[in-house]
């Protein structure tokens, strides 16, 4: 077992994550580039890696059941092993067992716990693939404890989710959110036309889909190639999922004369609206964090995008210019991109929900300040939570007489209005990112 072996990797990964409680994405990222990992393993590291985080309930559950002994108190390197191994058994067809078993026990060995090479030995002979959930006919009987199991989400979760969407759609979300997503990038249309960009991705021997719901986002697999190609680095495209872009066209269509984006990083929706003007107008974006803030320069300046005036600037105290139009995308639980942040479910506990709800009541309040007579305020979350989103916008209004709901009128996004004027999408439903989107307006 060598640092040519992907599993040796996606141990370390996997090991690094139960550490340290950073961002799988982050610690992937800085592993793979600080080792100079060989490109060619890279996608099934991060695959792997993803796959196992997502299945982390699941797994724990199956191997807990086999060992003698608490499960949560062995080697953290010994535990990502197993799961390593059970996901190889279970889910990878392509791989056989024996050799997932073996691996494992070489790996064992290899990181010092040669006494628990019989253990692990011992237990991953007890798998077979046999023992993957079937969802196909989901039993309203089972209990969330089962339920909560076998879709590899928190209890407190699934609860919350079937009383806010019922039993169907939660079972729905978490399938979603369990599978490996469809990743989307948006071509940077200042830049590169539509024929020149296909015929582009076509020499990358990329998979592609045009998306129906807004042509300049396309479906594409992997991922991990385009993150490092020419046309990457050239700003031909970045990525973003299409919810995003639909919040960005939100705003699009409610811009006159100024705009501030308030909470802007990573700068996907400021740099998507900074291409529908051509590269002007007035577009004022900040953010609290000044590493988050050098990230938007970046994808800025990577996209030839020379209209935006970036500050470092705290939303819910310091002092803005005044504005007709201001979007708040405000920080929130995540619960809407589940699917592409697999670490996430594991990251969060309810208690997240109400502290998130009030950093966004307090960002509201404050940036209204700043917002003129007539003007309009887009509030987004990518949260499925009530409290973050209808909550909060409910709290503000009740105190805040001179404001009302707009409902959009741009006929492409009719199909995501819901009957209360808000944008929302649900993952399984409209095949995209969670989101939420709501116009407040001035009225004097």
């Amino acid at each position: 077992m060598t640092e040519k072996d992907y599993r040796f990797h996606t141990i370390n990964i996997l090991t690094e994550l139960d550490l340290t409680h950073k961002r799988l994405s982050l610690i992937s990222s800085h592993y793979l580039n600080s080792r100079n990992v060989n490109s060619q393993l890279r996608p099934t590291i991060t695959y792997l890696t993803q796959e196992i985080t997502r299945q982390r309930g699941f797994l724990d559950t199956i191997l807990s059941r086999r060992y003698h002994g608490n499960f949560n108190k062995l080697d953290k390197c010994v535990r990502n092993i197993l799961r390593l191994g059970a996901f190889e058994i279970i889910f990878r067809e392509s791989v056989p067992p024996y050799a997932s078993v073996n691996s494992a026990v070489q790996l064992t060995k290899k990181v010092g716990s040669t006494n628990l090479t019989g253990v692990v030995n011992a237990i991953l002979r007890q798998l077979d693939p046999t023992m993957k959930p079937d969802l196909s006919h989901p039993d309203k009987e089972k209990s969330v404890k089962e339920l909560a199991f076998e879709l590899s989400h928190p209890e407190w979760m699934i609860k919350r989710w079937i009383t806010q969407y019922g039993y169907q759609n939660t079972v729905e979300l978490c399938i979603w959110n369990n599978q490996s997503p469809v990743y989307t990038i948006r071509r940077n249309r200042l830049q590169i036309d539509q024929d020149e960009f296909e015929l582009w991705l076509n020499m990358m021997r990329i998979k592609w889909e045009r998306s129906q719901a807004n042509s300049h986002f396309y479906m594409i697999d992997q991922a991990s190639k385009l993150r490092i190609s020419d046309g990457f680095l050239n700003g031909y495209f970045t990525f973003q999922d299409i919810s995003a872009g639909i919040v960005s066209k939100l705003v699009y269509e409610n811009y006159h004369e100024v705009l501030l984006d308030i909470c802007c990083a990573p700068g996907g929706k400021i740099s998507y609206l900074a291409e529908l003007m051509g590269n002007k107008g007035s577009l004022f974006a900040y953010d609290v964090d000044e590493r988050r803030l050098d990230k938007v320069r970046e994808n800025i300046a990577r996209l030839n995008l020379n209209c935006i005036q970036l500050g470092l600037k705290d939303a819910t105290k310091d002092d803005f210019p005044e504005s007709d139009l201001i979007l708040l995308d405000v920080p929130c639980s995540g619960t809407g991109v589940m699917a592409k942040r697999a670490d996430l479910r594991w990251r969060r506990c309810e208690k997240n929900i109400l502290e998130m709800a009030t950093i966004q009541k307090n960002i509201l309040n404050h940036m209204v300040t700043y917002l003129i007579d007539g003007g309009k305020l887009i509030y987004s979350t990518c949260s499925l939570e009530h409290e973050e989103n209808w909550g909060v916008i409910n709290s503000f209004l009740k105190f805040n007489k001179n404001f009302q709901v707009v409902k959009p009128k741009q006929s492409g996004l009719s199909d995501l209005i819901d009957n209360t004027g808000a944008l929302v999408t649900f993952p399984p439903r409209d095949s995209m990112d969670g989101v939420f989107a709501v116009v407040l307006e001035r009225i004097g």
